[in-house]
């Protein structure tokens, strides 16, 4: 059986938030069927002024998904997602992936579990060297988008996920290793044999005192160009 590590992506590893850089670099390709580029970036603003960026995004940007995304081509998906991938280095935390890279140089599977859109977090994935990656499964027919995704809440059952991709590849919880940043991720840090809690949310941050978790404050990312 083999050893793994395994990272939420958003405000983990990655500085930003992958489902709301997906909706901007779609409006920006100009294949958001109802809003502008301009429009967007109103929100997006809107977005990092936040002082919650997660539970504004659960409340206001996840909605966009189902509301105006509809009729999205899925090569024009398909294009935004590779474009993020191509940058994903510009927004990861130099501290995370040099954890990251150390594991894969260790021998280990890494994991990337994300609750945004399965094919970007798939792109991004990729781009790191990756074995598996778990995202939301996004709904298309005859290649448009319908505003419709396959039911898994990662957010309660990330654990239930991590336990079947372990179970499927043979993998090992014995000297593993689990990277978050917020009460999300308290599930699949429970599981692994080395939890780290990067920047915690003020949930995640009491779990990591009530268990002797470690906690890493970074804020580097691993490229400035």
């Amino acid at each position: 059986m083999k050893e793994f590590a395994v990272f939420d992506l958003d405000g983990t590893l990655y500085d930003t938030h992958l489902g709301v850089e997906l909706l901007r670099e779609i409006a920006n390709i100009g294949a958001m069927p109802n809003m502008t580029a301009d429009e967007f970036a109103v929100v997006y603003k809107e977005w990092q002024q936040s002082p919650d960026r997660t539970d504004y995004y659960d409340k206001y940007l996840d909605v966009y998904y189902n509301e105006h995304l509809i009729g999205v081509a899925k090569h024009e998906f398909d294009e935004a997602c590779r474009r993020i991938a191509a940058t994903v280095l510009q927004h990861t935390y130099d501290e995370v992936y040099d954890a990251l890279q150390a594991h894969q140089r260790a021998g280990y599977a890494i994991i990337i579990i994300s609750k945004s859109p399965k094919p970007a977090v798939e792109a991004v994935a990729e781009q790191l060297g990756a074995d598996y990656a778990w995202g939301w499964e996004f709904h298309f027919d005859k290649g448009v988008y319908t505003g419709q995704y396959i039911y898994e809440d990662c957010s309660s059952e990330k654990d239930r996920i991590i336990r079947r991709i372990a179970q499927e590849h043979d993998l090992t919880f014995d000297n593993s290793y689990g990277y978050g940043d917020s009460r999300g991720d308290i599930r699949i840090l429970q599981l692994v044999s080395y939890p780290v809690c990067i920047n915690p949310d003020r949930y995640l941050h009491d779990a990591a005192i009530a268990n002797n978790w470690k906690v890493a404050q970074v804020s580097h990312v691993a490229y400035d160009g």
